[in-house]
């Protein structure tokens, strides 16, 4: 599935979606399996970072 339909179907169940548009939204798959933030802290916490960075400038 691309990334694009996997964030197109995401956002569809989001209630309110002002905090979280289609122009916003981003999608990284890593894969940590169910322990990703003690496998891949530096990573999951970089995209975040880095997404609210561009957000909420």
């Amino acid at each position: 599935m691309a990334t694009r339909q996997f964030r197109r179907q995401y956002l569809h169940g989001v209630p309110d979606p002002s905090p979280v548009s289609p122009d916003t939204a981003e999608v990284h798959l890593i894969d940590g399996g169910r322990f990703l933030l003690e496998s891949h802290l530096h990573v999951v916490a970089g995209y975040v970072r880095g997404y609210l960075g561009r957000v909420l400038g």
